[in-house]
C-alpha cells in the first residue's frame, strides 16, 4: 500500500471518536465514526482508532501515518505573558518576535512542568511603545523595544501523554494537537468581523467551553467539568424520567 500526506483529522471526543481523511483541496475522501462507551477507556480508544485507521486506508487505498488531533478536557486551561526585549542593534523584526516567542514558551514550560502546551497566539505587539495586534506592515527603521502579549493553551500532560500513546500504539505520527473547541471558534470567528464582542459556548459530554473575543483577538478561554451528561442526568432526577427519555427530552430543546 503507498504512503501519501493526506490531511487526516481525529477528532477525540469523550464519547465518539470521528476521523477525516482530505485530499489537498480539502475534499473529503473518507469520514466515519465511533461511540466510545467509557471516555476514560484509552484501550477502547486505541482499538477504535485502529479499525478507523484500516478502514479509511482501505477505502482510499493508502496509508496513513500522520494525524491532526482535536481534543478538550475540562483542565484545559490558559496562561497569559508578556514579554519584553530592549534593542540597541539593528535586528531583524520577525527574528526577534521567534525568539521572543521560544524565551516565552521557556518560562512556561519551566513554571508550569505539568503543563503541555498545545497552543501559542500573540494578542498584542507593542513596538516603540505603540500597540499593534497584528505584525503591522511598515515596521519602524529604528527598534528600541518589543513586547509580545501571549496566550498560552495548556492541557496537563497525563491527558496528552494517553492520547500521545493511543495513536503511537497504533504507528501513528501526532502533526498537531489542537483544542477542538478554540479551532472550531477560529472558523466561526470570521462570520463576526463587525461585532466588537464575540463568544462561543461549547458543551460537551462532561465539560463546557467558553472562549471570548475582543475585537477577533481571543481575550478569554475557560473550561468548566460540567456537559451535556449532567444536563440530562438532572432531567432525569428531577422528572424522574429514564437517562434516554431525558436525552430525547434535552434534543428536543434545541427545536
Amino acid at each position: 500500500m503507498k504512503k501519501n500526506n493526506y490531511p487526516t483529522v481525529v477528532d477525540f471526543g469523550s464519547s465518539e471518536l470521528r476521523l477525516g481523511v482530505f485530499d489537498s483541496n480539502l475534499s473529503k475522501l473518507f469520514f466515519e465514526s465511533k461511540s466510545i462507551s467509557k471516555s476514560d477507556n484509552y484501550e477502547e480508544y486505541s482499538k477504535s482508532i485502529n479499525i478507523l485507521i484500516r478502514e479509511a486506508e482501505k477505502k482510499i487505498s493508502t496509508h496513513l501515518e500522520n494525524i491532526t488531533v482535536l481534543f478538550d478536557s475540562s483542565e484545559i486551561c490558559s496562561i497569559d505573558l508578556s514579554i519584553k526585549k530592549k534593542l540597541d542593534q539593528k535586528i531583524v523584526f520577525k527574528d526577534v518576535c521567534s525568539s521572543l516567542i521560544l524565551e516565552a514558551k521557556q518560562l512556561i514550560k519551566n513554571s508550569y512542568i505539568k503543563k503541555k502546551v498545545i497552543h501559542i497566539i500573540i494578542n498584542k505587539y507593542i513596538i516603540n511603545d505603540k500597540e499593534f495586534l497584528k505584525i503591522p506592515l511598515e515596521i519602524p527603521n529604528i527598534l528600541n523595544s518589543i513586547i509580545l502579549e501571549i496566550k498560552f493553551i495548556c492541557l496537563p500532560y497525563n491527558k496528552y501523554n494517553n492520547v500521545y500513546e493511543v495513536f503511537t500504539n497504533n504507528n501513528l505520527n501526532i502533526l498537531n494537537f489542537f483544542s477542538s473547541s478554540l479551532v472550531k471558534s477560529f472558523n466561526y470567528i470570521d462570520y463576526f468581523k463587525q461585532n466588537k464582542f464575540v463568544a462561543f459556548l461549547d458543551i460537551g459530554l462532561e465539560r463546557t467551553s467558553i472562549i471570548f473575543y475582543i475585537d477577533q483577538k481571543l481575550e478569554c478561554f475557560n473550561n468548566i467539568s460540567i456537559g451535556g451528561n449532567h444536563i440530562s442526568r438532572d432531567i432525569s432526577q428531577i422528572m424522574k424520567l429514564s437517562f434516554e427519555e431525558s436525552e430525547e427530552l434535552k434534543k428536543s430543546f434545541n427545536k
